[in-house]
């Protein structure tokens, strides 16, 4: 309950029809008003304190009263020593919220149950209050929206309408413009434009409708049109709007030019860069958004792209001017202006400049056959001619050695501006003073061209270079490990007419020899050295021969060892190294075991086994991929082992696992590890383990020596079971199958035994049966063993439940099909009920259900009865649906005379499978005297159907009447033909009692 109601008092309670109200005081004496909503069993009721005006002080007491709607608080000591009045209207959206009419009428503001209450007061005052709720059923809120509100668009209507609950099952819609549409997203095409007052009704499931009207105005389209000229490409093109509107303005203007680019202006003015045909469009919106497009195709004209290239400017020389211009259109004229005032108009004119060295302006200007002009200009300058030269600074010039080449051209008045060299060997250079290296010896005929700075070339200047054979300088040297000296052999070539001048070795360390063919040189460090030789000819040629040269570092053999103790696998740890440049590639152990076979190893780091105490000498050799090797020798001593072995026994969870160790006489200390991060130190340890599972175990015994000798089992603490079975409702004197479902997380379960208190053992299989002779609860006990005999069990108790009586009756008891039979169920004890009727029909679980049979025959209805429980019971009963038959039959007779009269009485029987209600009935005398009557009564088959019918007319006696003998007659029941005809007439003898039967159609005479 809410923390404000402390010490509560003075409760009252109210119901408005609805929600559950309290009114309760605290121990301060504030007022709380409590809102259980519909269950007044709510334990967090909404707790409001009300704000009374001019209440100061604690009030005493409260009372509520209701009055119509309104609920009435009385207070004392409201405001000082008096009584206050507290009106609690209730609010529920009504309008009236009350009435005093006797049949009122009112409105609610949203749907829903909700609750009326009528007061009632008779002439005297006696007042009644009586309390019922209706369900106002929830409007629908109709809202849509339009779109494409433009002219000779089609106008998309979307419904956008809610309903709080139910669906919307109907939409109206009145367009404006006499048409209309029931979908719920209607599209409508306007015939004009204008403004149109649209009207959607909704209708609801619950038949409430709503109706909501709007304006919306369509808009017309813009009458697009524009016009424009046409011109070259890159010549400025004004566009004039023409477009028009029926009503309203032009708001905006969107041209797209074809080509990518754009404008908004009204009328722009555009530059084509190039030419082309173009498709320009004109979109116009108006100030009611709508828009309309219109387009025209531009053909612009190509500009053509003039250029030219020139030849010959130099002085004295007829320029030759080279027409280059790109146009997609045909050149009609060239207008050339030299600079200098002359003129040409040819397509590839020439013209001689003054002999002076002069910059000119050239300019060419083309026109195409489409009209479109382009110019350029060029500055073209008149040079002097230069006059080449050049030498070599080299004494000689050797093959595969650097020529050095000196420009020694000159030009009057100008300056050099270009260079171009041919070294005879298909090689080619543009720098002034170039170097050379010639690859073959011989002749060369060396070629120089320069050019002043318009291209002027000059005359060609050769020169023959003798190029003289270089020698070919080479060596060869040994592969030496560190410490080892290395030679050198000198293999160069010479060639022929020439001779070793000088021969120079550099060792790449910073010293140097001269030996002209072979040199020695030990080196200090392992590594790869840059060794050079040069050697140089008579002829000052020189040849340079460099190879890397390695020097291989010297390997360090080193290892270390554990665990020296006899019948044990000592352990050699490789620990030698070798420089970056290297790698160790072989191992050779000897492990001083003379006469093992195994004494000899090849493995990195080997394991060796000693059967003897003793002290041996363990040599390593570490080679390297080189073939550098170093060797290393240890001492290995070797001590006595203690053995490690033990056993344990197996165990439940909760139980303690003992550990069995032999031990021997070399052990000094043990050390188990139970592999559940415990620890003992005791030789034959007993250990408790947390949890049930699979442990590692580890024993190791320490010898005096100090040698460890390690043994490992893995042990299982097996797991409690867990047992349990599932328990079903149990019907008496039915067989029931208890369900085993214990389990264990680990190993198996192999044992149940089930027991119920009273009965002594029920039995050893796992899910066993048993029947209940009599209802009430029992103790079942399951125990169960694991496979290395953990037990457990469990108790729980069982009900065994009592079965339904099952029993019904039907109505009727048989008749003509169609059968309509209604089932009475006189069942006791079920809840559940399944009917079977015997004509291959579905059946039925109603409680008391009716089914019609279709088809004569005899039919076994079964009805099954079911409890809470789970329990059946089941009664068959026959049913016997008869083929229609109309037969009413004559059965018997009786007669009397009274006074003047002849009666007869006439007994009917209904032998049919028809309910007769009305018959022809007919009495004839011998003489053939005859009564007719009708008789309209219900005439059942079955036993009710045997009835005597009396005629109402009677026979008149008269001296010559004979009524000795008469005969009786039923024909035409309910209208129809009898079925069976033989029985419908019989005839009798007052006399002898003698009766006729089926004189028909035999006359009496």
């Amino acid at each position: 309950m809410n923390s404000l109601v402390s010490f509560p008092q003075n409760v009252k309670i109210g119901f408005d029809g609805k929600n559950w109200g309290a009114m309760v005081q605290n121990s301060s004496g504030a007022i709380l008003c409590l809102n259980f909503g519909s269950d007044l069993s709510n334990t967090s009721p909404l707790c409001n304190v009300l704000s009374l005006t001019g209440y100061s002080s604690s009030g005493l007491y409260l009372s509520m009263v209701k009055d119509g709607s309104t609920f009435y608080l009385l207070t004392s000591n409201f405001g000082g020593n008096s009584c206050g009045v507290i009106q609690l209207n209730n609010d529920c959206g009504a309008n009236p919220a009350t009435s005093t009419l006797q049949n009122p009428s009112c409105s609610w503001s949203s749907g829903g149950p909700k609750y009326v209450s009528l007061k009632a007061t008779d002439a005297s005052g006696n007042t009644q209050y009586y309390t019922d709720s209706i369900t106002i059923n929830f409007a629908p809120q109709t809202a849509f929206n339009a779109t494409a509100l433009c002219f000779g668009d089609a106008t998309q209507f979307m419904d956008s309408s809610q309903l709080s609950q139910g669906t919307i099952t109907a939409w109206d819609w009145d367009f404006g413009d006499l048409n209309t549409s029931t979908t719920q997203n209607p599209v409508n095409q306007y015939a004009t434009s204008g403004t149109f007052v649209v009207t959607l009704v909704t209708t609801a499931s619950s038949g409430c409708s709503d109706t909501l009207q709007r304006q919306i105005y369509i808009g017309p389209k813009p009458i697009v049109s524009f016009s424009s000229g046409t011109a070259c490409a890159g010549t400025l093109i004004p566009f004039t709007d023409q477009s028009t509107i029926p009503s309203g303005t032009l708001a905006a203007w969107t041209w797209m030019f074809g080509n990518g680019d754009s404008a908004n202006v009204q009328n722009p003015s555009y530059v084509f860069p190039v030419g082309g045909t173009f498709d320009v469009v004109l979109t116009v919106t108006s100030d009611s958004g709508c828009t309309d497009s219109a387009s025209t195709t531009l053909n612009i004209n190509f500009q053509p792209e003039a250029f030219f290239t020139e030849s010959n400017t130099c002085v004295g020389q007829a320029v030759q001017f080279i027409d280059a211009t790109n146009s997609q259109s045909p050149i009609q004229s060239y207008a050339w202006d030299f600079g200098d005032g002359n003129t040409d108009t040819q397509v590839n004119p020439q013209h001689t400049y003054p002999a002076i060295v002069a910059n000119y302006f050239v300019n060419l200007i083309v026109t195409a056959s489409n009209g479109c002009i382009d110019t350029i200009q060029k500055d073209i300058k008149i040079n002097t001619i230069p006059t080449a030269d050049f030498t070599i600074t080299n004494v000689n010039a050797c093959q595969n050695n650097q020529v050095q080449f000196q420009d020694l051209s000159s030009v009057s008045g100008d300056t050099l501006s270009g260079w171009y060299w041919d070294f005879g060997d298909n090689t080619f250079d543009s720098i002034p003073n170039p170097v050379h290296t010639f690859t073959t010896s011989g002749p060369n005929i060396v070629r120089l061209i320069v050019y002043s700075p318009s291209s002027c070339p000059s005359a060609m200047y050769q020169q023959t270079i003798d190029v003289v054979e270089s020698p070919v300088a080479s060596f060869t040297f040994t592969d030496v490990c560190l410490g080892n000296t290395t030679q050198f052999n000198n293999i160069s070539l010479v060639p022929s007419g020439s001779t070793i001048d000088s021969t120079s070795w550099d060792f790449g360390t910073g010293d140097f020899s001269g030996a002209p063919n072979t040199a020695f040189y030990t080196y200090d460090s392992a590594a790869t050295f840059p060794v050079a030789l040069t050697v140089i000819t008579n002829f000052g040629c020189i040849g340079t021969d460099t190879l890397q040269v390695p020097v291989h570092s010297i390997p360090t053999a080193a290892y270390t060892f554990s665990n020296p103790c006899s019948g044990q696998a000592v352990v050699f740890n490789n620990q030698s190294t070798t420089d970056s440049l290297s790698s160790l590639a072989n191992f050779t152990w000897n492990f001083g075991d003379f006469g093992n076979p195994n004494n000899i190893s090849n493995l990195v780091n080997p394991t060796h086994t000693y059967s003897t105490l003793n002290t041996y000498s363990v040599f390593l050799i570490a080679t390297t991929n080189f073939g550098c090797s170093d060797t290393t020798v240890d001492t290995v001593q070797i001590f006595p082992s203690a053995p490690s072995q033990f056993t344990y026994s197996p165990t439940c969870d909760g139980d303690l696992m003992e550990f069995f160790n032999p031990g021997s006489s070399l052990d000094s200390a043990y050390v188990w590890n139970f592999g559940d991060n415990q620890t003992n130190q005791l030789q034959e340890p007993a250990h408790f383990y947390a949890f049930p599972g699979t442990y590692t175990v580890t024993l190791t015994v320490y010898a005096f020596s100090g040698c460890a000798s390690t043994s490992n089992k893995q042990v299982t603490v097996s797991p409690i079971p867990v047992a349990d079975f599932k328990i079903q409702p149990i019907c008496v004197n039915n067989s029931y199958q208890f369900q085993d479902s214990s389990s264990i997380n680990n190993g198996s379960i192999l044992h149940w035994d089930w027991s119920i208190a009273g009965v002594a053992s029920l039995d050893t299989v796992q899910n066993p049966s048993y029947t209940f002779a009599d209802t009430g609860t029992y103790a079942v006990t399951l125990m169960i063993s694991s496979d290395i005999g953990c037990t457990n069990s469990i108790t729980q108790a069982v009900h065994v439940y009592p079965l339904p009586t099952a029993n019904f009756s039907f109505d009727p008891q048989f008749g003509n099909p169609p059968l309509d039979v209604q089932f009475t169920d006189f069942s006791t004890g079920g809840s559940f009920y399944q009917w079977e009727f015997g004509d291959n029909s579905t059946g039925s679980s109603t409680h008391e259900p009716s089914h019609i049979y279709q088809d004569t025959g005899i039919f076994v209805i079964h009805q099954y009865v079911t409890n809470a429980y789970g329990c059946i019971d089941s009664v068959e009963k026959s049913i016997y649906v008869i083929k229609p038959v109309l037969d009413i039959a004559i059965t018997g007779d009786s007669s009397y005379v009274d006074g003047n009269y002849f009666y007869v009485v006439a007994r009917i029987a209904n032998q049919g499978t028809r309910e007769i209600n009305k018959v022809n009935m007919e009495a004839r005398l011998e003489d053939g005297t005859t009564i007719k009557e009708k008789y309209e009564s219900l005439i059942p088959n079955g036993p009710a159907g045997i009835q005597s019918y009396s005629f109402k007319a009677a026979f008149l006696i008269s001296a010559n009447s004979n009524f000795n003998y008469y005969c009786v007659k039923a024909n035409d029941p309910n209208g129809e033909t009898d079925n069976v005809q033989s029985n419908n007439e019989r005839c009798f003898n007052r006399t002898s009692n003698l009766a006729i039967v089926n004189p028909y159609p035999q006359s009496f005479h």
